[in-house]
């Protein structure tokens, strides 16, 4: 899928439930990472949006103690990965499996 215009909340809400899963980047918390202080607070509202209207898990991509993975972790609501190739194929087969989530 690519970037478009925002849809609808109507039509992200029905995209959103025929999806498997989302992914939501997040920051690394590395020293060249210069919007940490982002990553660490912020919850993104799409986040809190997705959850409540389509229950879709999620994989967060970044560092484990950002905002949102810590968020996605506490409450069981899907996987963090690194922006790493082997870890990332690991989340997506795992919360892809309808016994792991």
């Amino acid at each position: 899928m690519f970037p478009t215009d925002p849809l609808p909340d109507k039509e992200l809400v029905e995209l959103l439930r025929n999806r498997t899963f989302a992914i939501v980047p997040t920051g690394t918390l590395e020293p060249d990472d210069d919007r940490s202080f982002l990553a660490r607070l912020s919850l993104p509202s799409r986040l809190i949006f997705m959850m409540a209207t389509a229950h879709l898990p999620v994989i967060v991509l970044g560092h484990p103690d950002t905002a949102v993975a810590k968020f996605v972790t506490r409450l069981g609501l899907g996987l963090v990965s690194p922006y790493s190739e082997k870890p990332f194929l690991e989340a997506v087969r795992e919360i892809s499996d309808p016994l792991t989530i």
